[in-house]
């Protein structure tokens, strides 16, 4: 029988602990990565969900605007009305269209239509358009009384 050499060398694990430290790092990377895009990705919704509901809100204030303007002048038909960013969010302004168009005569109705667009800007943006018809009998006349 022959016995072990007294002397026996272990086979080197440097290359072994070289790669599993390789592994690990390139596993950390890639959560890293997708948790980062994740998080872009989920404040980018926020905040477009954010200017979606600016931008109804600025169409329904503007029809409220269009309502006004038509009681104080029944000639009004419309206007592009622009906010700038200090009387919004302090970052972005705002742009809406209002258009007056009368449906009938007698009895004097009129359908008040706004698009908003909020920020104002060309790359991306959040759009809402509102509709509402409304009447003569709403407004009151000069002495304050309904017609």
């Amino acid at each position: 029988m022959s016995q072990p050499h007294p002397i026996q060398r272990r086979p080197s694990r440097r290359g072994a602990v070289l790669i599993v430290a390789m592994v690990t790092v390139a596993v950390v990377t890639v959560l890293l990565v997708t948790t980062t895009r994740l998080v872009l990705s989920h404040r980018r919704a926020t905040e477009t969900a954010r200017w979606r509901i600016q931008a109804d809100w600025l169409a329904e204030s503007a029809l409220d605007r269009a309502a006004a303007a038509l009681a104080d002048d029944g000639g009004y038909s419309g206007e592009t009305w622009t906010l700038p960013a200090e009387q919004l969010d302090g970052r972005h302004g705002g742009r809406v269209v209002i258009e007056v168009k009368p449906i009938s005569k007698t009895p004097p109705r009129w359908t008040l239509r706004s698009r908003a667009l909020f920020p104002d800007a060309p790359d991306h943006r959040a759009q809402c358009t509102r509709q509402r018809n409304v009447s003569a009998a709403l407004f009151p006349n000069d002495q304050g009384e309904l017609p």
